[in-house]
């Protein structure tokens, strides 16, 4: 009770200081943003691929009007009479609303999905809710991951990049400096507002900045202040508490003989176990106990490694394999297969989940004893599965995310 009455003081305390914000550098890198965002913008109208883009949506429109001229026609004679009207030319660069003369629209799905999977060919990963081909953010990124070579993927990655840093953060954070009394930013600060019990922020969320991003930068004293600030993070915290937990041999090992590079040793067993996607892994007799076979991996498969590095990540927090064959744009047969490789190595981690999740459903709730900390799931035994699900994966994530958030403190 004593440490959160010091926390919640020191919690008020923010609120009422604010952080400080270099409006004048951020207005500066704002500008130089917008002009990046320009040419990335220059680049990708100019891009052959888009061209080439446009071109088949004239080209599919011009038949569309041609269509509907030939209507005309026809209609015309039925009653005995010549239509006079004038027949679609493509210099003219439409016909009525039918335009002929289309420029890429960014923002456009008809145009995306054009360029995506007819022009550059690639393999549709999800469907929106209507049952059309999803071709949104997250799916763009995810495209260009899985085809660095492709420069106009590239280009959409970049765009997407400096439009959310525009949008999310110069442009808010300059006008709330802009009418704050001293130039500082204050949001609203929750400390009971996620399920680990992690604390949240709003208006702004200072939180969201992304740690890769120089806008994080802005957020510091002027020049000759006295004070700094500092940050610092522990590493691999939530693994090392889930290994705590669990006695998992495999993330022991992973510590232990791999250096704690947990992905290249997946890959490792993944290839051992047979995973049909790791046996382009050459080498043969593989160990992920030696650390020489575990550097192989790394300098080696890159992008098995990033493979790995995504079903970690995704696995200890409950992921399907529906989400993970969509996150990876593989098959459902593929997800399932890759999950249950991973299970099977870190089967001392699964039977801890299942274990909690046990509790959750025989009693309503789970319980982090030597922090007080509890958790209720009434629907951990709902019968529907979907409630039930998330109600475990929740009772899991709390007690690892818990540890980790008062470990931070």
């Amino acid at each position: 009770l004593n440490f959160y009455k010091e926390y919640c003081s020191a919690i008020a305390k923010m609120s009422i200081n604010g952080l400080p914000f270099n409006l004048e550098l951020a207005e500066e890198w704002k500008i130089k943003k917008e002009a990046e965002l320009e040419e990335l913008n220059n680049k990708l109208y100019t891009d052959p691929m888009i061209l080439k883009t446009e071109q088949l949506l004239n080209e599919a429109n011009f038949k569309k009007a041609l269509a509907t001229y030939q209507k005309k026609v026809e209609e015309a004679e039925a009653k005995g009479k010549t239509f006079s009207g004038k027949k679609p030319c493509l210099d003219d660069g439409k016909y009525g609303a039918i335009s002929f003369d289309i420029k890429f629209n960014p923002s456009s799905a008809e145009h995306k999905r054009q360029l995506f999977f007819n022009v550059l060919g690639l393999k549709a990963l999800k469907d929106t809710a209507t049952g059309a081909t999803s071709v949104d953010s997250e799916t763009a990124t995810k495209l260009a991951k899985a085809n660095p070579d492709v420069e106009v993927l590239g280009l959409f990655e970049g765009i997407a990049k400096y439009q959310k840093e525009l949008t999310s953060f110069y442009e808010p954070y300059i006008e709330m400096a802009k009418n704050s009394k001293d130039g500082r930013i204050r949001g609203s600060y929750r400390i009971n507002g996620t399920i680990s019990t992690r604390l949240s922020q709003t208006s702004p969320n200072v939180l969201q900045i992304p740690s890769k991003s120089d806008f994080k930068y802005l957020i510091s004293h002027p020049k000759g202040s006295d004070y700094y600030i500092v940050g610092c993070d522990v590493s691999s915290l939530e693994s090392n508490i889930a290994t705590m937990l669990s006695g998992d041999q495999a993330m022991y090992q992973i510590r232990d003989y791999a250096k704690s590079d947990a992905h290249s040793y997946l890959c490792i067993n993944l290839k051992n176990m047979g995973v049909q996607l790791f046996q382009s892994i050459t080498e043969d007799n593989l160990d992920s106990t030696n650390i020489e076979h575990i550097e192989l991996i790394k300098s080696k498969y890159p992008k098995l490694r990033g493979i790995a590095k995504t079903i970690n990540f995704s696995a200890i927090f409950g992921i399907g394999a529906s989400a993970l064959a969509s996150d990876l744009g593989l098959t459902y047969k593929q997800g399932e297969e890759l999950l249950e490789g991973f299970w099977n190595t870190h089967f001392g981690l699964r039977d801890y989940f299942e274990r909690q999740a046990k509790h959750a459903r025989e009693n309503g709730f789970v319980r982090i004893e030597d922090l007080g900390f509890c958790l209720l799931t009434p629907d951990a035994d709902s019968d529907d599965l979907g409630k039930a699900s998330a109600s475990a994966r929740s009772s899991n994530n709390f007690t690892i995310q818990g540890y980790a958030y008062i470990t931070h403190l």
